[in-house]
């Protein structure tokens, strides 16, 4: 993440801990979900993830 921010520090643990709230509240919000709509919130969020991580893969590694 930060490779994509141009070595941002702040930037990163600000989206780091963005992600981390999104996910907890989409944790809350699937406890008093039925087992059908949880299943497609999961598989929602789970193509956007892949989604991302593979925009963050793209990045070079080297200098």
């Amino acid at each position: 993440i930060r490779r994509r921010l141009d070595g941002w520090t702040a930037g990163t643990v600000v989206v780091s801990y963005a992600v981390a709230v999104v996910f907890g509240a989409l944790g809350l919000v699937v406890l008093f979900l039925d087992p059908v709509s949880t299943l497609i919130l999961t598989g929602v969020v789970g193509a956007v993830v892949l989604g991302l991580l593979v925009w963050l893969a793209a990045v070079p590694m080297e200098q």
